[in-house]
Formats: C-alpha cells, structure tokens, sequence
C-alpha cells in the first residue's frame, strides 16, 4: 500500500471514522487493528517478525521489573541481575535486525559458497520500518532498566506502542512513556482540531 495512493487515503479515512464512530474504550484497539493491517498489507510474512520482536522486549521488560521489585532497595544487585536479561534481549533483537538488513546478501554468499540451488527455506524478510522499531524497543528496554519507564503489563497495549503505522512512517524514534498514554488516550472528536491535523 503506498502512501501516496488512493488505497492508502480510504484505508486511512476508514481508520479515522472506526476510531471515532466505535466506544472510545475501543479506540485504541481500533489503532492496533490498524497498524496491523498495515503492516500485512506489504505482506503477512511480516508479522510474525514484529511480534517476536515485540514479545522479547515485553517479556524481557517484565522480567527486569520483577528483579527490580524483588530488590528494590539494593540498586547494585538489581542492576546486576537485569544486566543480563537486558543485555540478551538486545542481542536478540540486533540479530533479527541484522538478518533482516542484510540477510538476503549472506543467504546469497551461502548459496554462493554451497553451490546450492536455492535456499527457499531461509528466505528473507525484510520488515517494514524495522530500524525504527528496533531502536524504539531498545530504547524501552534501556528506559525500565535505568527505571525511567515502568514495563507495560497488557501484550496488545505494547504491541500496538511497537507497530503503530504513523510513528514507522513519519518518525522521530518515541519513547515509550512518552508515547503509550497518547495511544490509550480517550478522544472525542473535534471538527477544529481535525481540520489543523490535516
């Protein structure tokens, strides 16, 4: 779906009339819908990748606030037991990064070198703004093991924070504190305020 195209205007008239047409405790759910069905529309391949990603930055924020909350007054020894936790997550979320970068090249290099046919099985996917939320989940993992962010306790609220469409296509990198309370925000609409946004 191209940005400049008319399939992408109605499919974002369409999300704008659903997220304010439905209960405003929908609204947010609205918005994940939205960017998930963004994303598959470049391919459903996609998803998957995005949502391991998401589910090791979930779970690995998780697993340091439980550290953090167990040793809350000793700040050595919980920096100590998150350091690994944070530093495994990253890792992994680099190596899904860098398959995607430059996977195709060195699935290249070992057919190449194999003299194989074709390597169809470890075909690679190239997910769409993967830098940017890559970095983003990063940034989120540094913010709660600095405890400058509290983990996100609902998977759908922080899968939503990783692949909302607008943030991947205009950027800047947000932060997660910054960002999530603006996604569950309530809102109603005003024509004035609709009428600036455009």
């Amino acid at each position: 779906m191209g940005l400049v195209s008319i399939r992408f205007f109605i499919f974002a008239a369409l999300v704008v009339l659903l997220y304010y047409v439905l209960p405003k405790k929908v609204q947010w759910l609205v918005l994940l819908a939205a960017s998930a069905a963004f994303y598959v529309s470049y391919g459903w391949e996609m998803l998957p990748f995005l949502v391991v990603s998401a589910a090791i930055s979930y779970f690995t924020g998780l697993k340091m606030e439980q550290f953090q909350v167990a040793s809350s007054k000793d700040m050595s020894a919980v920096k100590k037991r998150c350091r690994p936790v944070l530093l495994t997550a990253v890792a992994l979320l680099v190596v899904l990064f860098v398959y995607a970068k430059a996977g195709k090249t060195v699935m290249a290099a070992i057919t190449k070198l194999l003299h194989a046919q074709q390597l169809s099985a470890f075909s690679v996917i190239v997910a769409l703004g993967i830098s940017y939320y890559t970095f983003s989940l990063i940034s989120y993992l540094a913010d709660i093991y600095r405890r400058q962010d509290k983990a996100e306790h609902n998977f759908l609220r922080f899968l939503l924070f990783t692949i909302y469409f607008p943030k991947v296509l205009q950027g800047p990198i947000s932060r997660h504190k910054d960002l999530a309370p603006q996604l569950m925000e309530q809102h109603s609409f005003n024509y004035r305020e609709f009428c600036f946004g455009l």
